[in-house]
């Protein structure tokens, strides 16, 4: 019996049709416990928020599927479910917070309308009873006044306010697991550690799993238990948020790491040199390899797979020092 509770293993999304497919993400796999906070890591276009859309199947175009691979929630294989079963898991065992709550927000309807919408279709208050449970979701994630600013229309928040917005629709759902896609975007420092605040407070309440997806290595070292560092559509390193922050056994992690402000001395801030590769044109072998310090022969021709590092800690990379078998 596993004691996880999200396991994705192998999976493969794709775009196109089967004659000119594009792969997007390939090989993806990680793991989630009941009550974890895992942070998915890397550059804009490092495949995170798809591996995330893909849990939901909410993909940013119509052409873009799951290929292969699996995705188990609480034991239930999700891959198999057609789009009508789907419809129970997607906000009702899987919540997401997404990046821009403007863009997600209805703005001819008021916060309150959308909040009692969205109970009363997965949830079974109705009327009155779904628009007291709306004021109350509003009070869980700090909206002041929430009888007040039920009536309130989304241009009538700020950004902040909006974000807690997103999150109590996202718990209407009273969903086990919440990926929350790079939640605190364009937030000032101060409501940025608001809304961190306010996830964790949450799980403690509400025993969720939450998953982390941002680019800033410091928010994850302020609120993740595990990481998963992807790059080019691929993972590059997994484990425990001390381990590899502390040992990082990939190059690109290390890189990552070297580049948070907290860890410069010099006046200029260190930064990874080039760009991450188009999903039409992925170098042979390591992905990583043209920016990498320590690339040789073998990088540039043979991918290197997830091994063992230590206990709960694997890297994909060619140079990692490998735990005894």
């Amino acid at each position: 019996m596993t004691d996880q509770l999200l396991e994705i293993d192998s999976l493969t999304v794709a775009a196109g049709t089967k004659d000119n497919e594009t792969t997007i993400i390939e090989d993806i796999s990680f793991s989630l416990k009941t009550g974890e906070v895992l942070g998915v890591v890397g550059e804009s276009g490092s495949g995170k928020t798809v591996t995330c859309r893909a849990l939901i199947r909410l993909f940013p175009t119509r052409d873009m599927r799951i290929a292969s691979g699996s995705i188990r929630l609480a034991g239930e294989e999700l891959t198999t479910l057609d789009e009508r079963e789907f419809a129970s898991v997607r906000g009702s065992k899987i919540g997401m917070i997404f990046q821009n709550p403007a863009s997600h927000l209805d703005p001819v309807m008021s916060i309150g309308a959308q909040l009692a919408e969205s109970l009363e279709h997965h949830q079974t208050p109705r009327g009155k009873e779904a628009r007291n449970e709306a004021r109350n979701l509003l009070r869980q994630v700090g909206i002041p006044d929430p009888d007040y600013r039920f009536k309130d229309y989304p241009h009538q928040f700020s950004g902040g306010m909006r974000q807690r917005v997103m999150i109590a629709l996202a718990l209407a759902c009273n969903p086990t697991v919440l990926i929350a896609d790079e939640p605190t975007t364009a937030l000032d420092v101060t409501v940025q550690a608001q809304i961190l605040r306010l996830l964790l407070d949450l799980r403690d309440t509400r025993g969720l799993s939450i998953i982390l997806v941002t680019h800033d290595l410091g928010i994850v070292a302020q609120t993740c238990d595990s990481i998963v560092v992807m790059y080019a559509g691929r993972v590059c390193e997994r484990g425990p948020k001390r381990t590899v922050i502390s040992s990082p056994s990939h190059p690109y992690t290390a890189k990552l790491i070297a580049c948070q402000p907290a860890n410069v001395v010099a006046s200029v801030l260190p930064n990874i040199s080039g760009q991450p590769p188009y999903q039409s044109e992925m170098p042979k072998g390591c992905r990583f390899h043209p920016r990498c310090d320590f690339a040789f022969d073998r990088c540039r021709t043979e991918i290197p797979v997830l091994a063992a590092i230590s206990e709960r800690h694997v890297a994909a990379c060619h140079l990692a020092k490998r735990s005894n078998p």
